[in-house]
């Protein structure tokens, strides 16, 4: 176990995890877990039976780091379907696997619609606008592996969805399908209209589908929206079946735990946190999570990136995953969807810096926290700007890091401040700012007793040793009066406190 584990433990010894202070991010989360649940709004999805008969009180979140790190919190080990939370898998293993057969993009758009999740409208081309909307789905199903059996072709999308996981559950709702299916005149209705706009190639036979649709014992395990608009198409000229089951990928079930680390495989370019596995290429990764970004949350995809600024895809079960790039992954399921979509995100991204443009703007105009930035990290940033620009005779830069409330008085492992670097170097003009502005002492010692003053004598710099000593002379008059000052202060209270008691 140990062996096999060796870089893991290695990275927690040496506090290298991607969230170095794990404890004190799983108390932020928790708060933000609790003032979650404490809101009561929203309502249970009603036009699916199965949906309808979900406990709104249930709130659970999952978080799965890069690393592999994990934390969950509520009812996690509760099973839902995923619904169009695994529109980005499926997308993302159409890419990763029938890129040699055909471009994806030549069936789906990539821009958001701007309507309803449930919208039937195709974009000016007759397209769906996104793979991330129903009408996209459904035709993005049909391009995962055509040519198989459907029980193969199902077999073949739950294996790569439990690669997401980790091998950890990613199961099948048989209820949820039933339920659904029964009412799925809506999905019937898209398959005509994808078939009036000519969204698949004209030999296609929506009647023969729809017998096939209809025939119990050969529906197999596999997306049955799109079994209501189509059958079969040519690709490279070859006549191809393509009649799939739609709504049971939608009934394709899992839970928090499981859907974190799925969201955690995208963060971490494909390869997933506990296995080690590279389930997809880090190219199929950036154009899944470029859709997440602009089409995840439907009509509200505009407001949430604005808002939140991260990759995510909500469902109508009430499952949202989050992406957070290069860090965690996380899925929150709450089926009073109010909770999710208007009130958790906010949260997340009002406690931490990880809206996508947070912490890339400089200076950085928020106290947010950096759940990445190591004790270490911050203090030494610092330090190398501040001494690199003193090196350098780089004002500016010394300005703008005194403007952001840089800790100027910083010492390196030797005691040196950045004015004994810059005394050393013979920089005038930045030996005056750290003086003048900045307030550094020229009688401050390194390890060897060095002084900036010191340090401009041993180098032969005399108009930095001439300033340094009017500044060391200046500062011995301030501390004289200071003394002065608070000698005579105190003689004046003794004075005070003797006429008092003679009074006495």
């Amino acid at each position: 176990l140990i062996e096999a584990n060796l870089s893991f433990i290695s990275r927690i010894l040496e506090r290298e995890l991607i969230i170095p202070n794990w404890t004190d991010f799983c108390a932020e989360i928790e708060a933000m877990f609790n003032a979650c649940k404490a809101v009561t709004d929203g309502q249970v999805a009603t036009y699916i039976p199965q949906l309808a008969r979900c406990d709104p009180d249930i709130w659970a979140l999952s978080v799965c780091t890069v690393d592999g790190q994990r934390f969950s919190l509520g009812s996690t080990a509760t099973n839902f379907t995923m619904q169009a939370s695994q529109f980005p898998l499926a997308y993302a293993v159409a890419l990763n696997h029938c890129q040699d057969e055909f471009n994806v993009h030549d069936f789906v758009g990539f821009e958001p619609s701007g309507l309803p999740y449930r919208s039937m409208a195709l974009n000016c081309d007759n397209k769906p606008h996104n793979p991330l909307i129903g009408t996209g789905a459904m035709v993005v199903a049909s391009l995962i592996k055509p040519h198989l059996p459907l029980s193969d072709r199902f077999d073949f999308l739950i294996s790569r969805y439990k690669e997401f996981a980790g091998s950890e559950y990613v199961g099948f709702n048989n209820a949820a399908f039933l339920s659904e299916r029964s009412s799925s005149d809506r999905n019937v209705a898209i398959g005509h209209i994808l078939r009036e706009n000519k969204c698949f190639p004209a030999d296609s036979s929506l009647a023969e589908t729809l017998d096939f649709y209809f025939q119990p014992g050969k529906i197999s395990s596999l997306f049955l929206k799109i079994a209501t608009c189509l059958q079969r198409f040519s690709i490279n000229g070859k006549r191809i079946s393509i009649t799939v089951n739609m709504l049971q990928m939608c009934s394709i079930e899992t839970n928090c735990e499981s859907g974190s680390l799925m969201a955690a495989t995208l963060a971490n370019s494909g390869v997933c946190p506990v296995t080690n596995q590279c389930v997809m290429s880090p190219q199929s990764v950036r154009s899944t999570l470029s859709l997440m970004s602009s089409t995840g949350m439907y009509d509200f995809s505009g407001q949430f990136a604005f808002q939140v600024g991260l990759p995510a895809k909500s469902a109508i079960s009430g499952c949202l995953q989050l992406v957070v790039p290069g860090v965690c992954g996380f899925c929150m399921y709450s089926p009073a969807l109010d909770k999710l979509s208007n009130l958790a995100k906010a949260e997340l991204v009002n406690r931490f810096n990880f809206h996508n443009f947070e912490g890339r703007l400089k200076p950085s105009s928020t106290d947010k926290l950096d759940p990445c930035v190591k004790p270490y990290e911050a203090s030494a940033h610092e330090a190398l700007t501040i001494f690199y620009a003193a090196f350098h005779n780089d004002v500016a830069a010394l300005r703008r890091a005194y403007l952001r409330g840089y800790s100027m008085q910083l010492k390196d492992y030797d005691q040196r401040t950045a004015l004994h670097i810059a005394a050393s170097e013979g920089h005038l003009a930045t030996v005056k700012f750290l003086t003048d502005v900045c307030g550094l002492s020229p009688r401050e010692p390194d390890r060897w007793g060095f002084t900036p003053l010191l340090e401009a004598q041993r180098f032969s710099w005399p108009a930095v040793e001439a300033h340094l000593a009017r500044a060391v002379r200046q500062d011995s008059a301030n501390s004289t009066g200071a003394s002065s000052a608070v000698a005579a202060e105190v003689i004046g209270e003794a004075a005070d406190e003797t006429e008092g008691t003679s009074q006495v």
